[in-house]
């Protein structure tokens, strides 16, 4: 393969030749160079008296110049652009969109679904980190004394749709590259449920806007019915439960203190230490697994009841045996988005 010579050893074989080297052999053989390329070099610096100069090419030149490539990277890293085609119309309307993902990829771009995080303030930030660090000692038998609880949305026609994204391996969670989310996003059935270490609890249809009377007409029911299914004492638990207000009002206050169940301590924003959003995952893999799939809320809630109890133990055991290594990443990432 043809060596390119540096700007200084072009120096070296001009100032040899002008200070009276015999040859173009002579100098080559001192700068390790075949004197057809002494005497190529020689030429064109007294055209063009510049060293860095460079001779024509053989091939068609790249429509793309290292630049260019650097130039794509960095606006999609920035958020200025967000796929091929739109840097084809902003920045290079003169190649086609596949040599300007060539030229990405080059550049150590791969493209990736963008990781959903939820929108995290610095206020956010802070109490997670807080909170992770009061956590940090807990161990799984610890852990196994919550009960998660929460509330999910599942659309008869598939989730909401995913963004893509160029970026770099291990970059999946730099803010760059996540998409921001808020609860909940209409073709769906909203549901709530909690899970034990004894497994999963009841599953309730939420056909209205939940008030705080009405959650704890919920909690009355769906939580004490679950406690009870596996025969849990409510004085031995911890209930955790997000920061939704009508979650945290008086009248759910005085129901829990009733009934002698413990609070767990919840920061806002953070279902990345919630394993309830796993068995959702799980609960939504399972519905779509079916055949053939719900054509409405009424098929729907029918099937998400079903495959419900057949989540497995052992899933329900990993998740909660994960539980100190995510409040570990969430301490690691000081109170930022993990990759739980």
């Amino acid at each position: 393969m043809a060596r390119n010579t540096s700007p200084a050893t072009k120096a070296r074989i001009v100032t040899m030749i002008e200070r009276g080297a015999k040859s173009y052999a002579e100098v080559g053989r001192a700068v390790k160079r075949d004197p057809t390329t002494v005497s190529r070099i020689y030429k064109r610096y007294h055209k063009s008296h510049n060293f860095t100069a460079v001779g024509s090419r053989s091939g068609r030149p790249r429509k793309l110049t290292k630049y260019d490539g650097k130039l794509a990277a960095y606006s999609l890293a920035r958020g200025t652009a967000a796929s091929a085609a739109e840097l084809q119309r902003a920045i290079f309307p003169h190649v086609c969109t596949e040599t300007i993902r060539r030229r990405i990829k080059e550049e150590g771009l791969e493209c990736f679904r963008r990781q959903k995080v939820p929108y995290l303030k610095p206020e956010h930030i802070q109490l997670r980190l807080a909170w992770g660090i009061d956590l940090l000692l807990w161990t799984v038998d610890g852990w196994s004394a919550v009960v998660f609880s929460d509330a999910s949305k599942f659309n008869v026609f598939g989730a909401d749709g995913n963004r893509r994204c160029w970026r770099k391996r291990g970059k999946a969670l730099d803010p760059h590259y996540t998409q921001k989310k808020v609860a909940h996003g209409g073709n769906s059935v909203m549901v709530w449920g909690c899970v034990t270490h004894d497994g999963v609890g009841r599953l309730h249809r939420i056909d209205a806007r939940l008030t705080s009377a009405g959650y704890v007409k919920l909690l009355n029911e769906e939580l004490l019915g679950s406690l009870s299914d596996h025969n849990i004492d409510p004085r031995n638990i911890f209930f955790q439960r997000d920061r939704d207000r009508k979650q945290w009002t008086k009248l759910v206050q005085d129901f829990l203190q009733r009934n002698r169940i413990d609070s767990l301590p919840w920061p806002a924003c953070s279902p990345d230490m919630n394993i309830i959003e796993n068995v959702w995952d799980q609960l939504d893999r399972q519905v779509r697994a079916r055949v053939p799939r719900a054509k409405n809320t009424k098929e729907l809630w029918r099937d998400l009841r079903e495959e419900w109890s057949k989540i497995p133990q052992t899933y329900i055991d990993h998740l909660y045996d994960s539980l100190p290594a995510r409040v570990q990443s969430l301490v690691e990432a000081k109170g930022g988005s993990t990759g739980f």
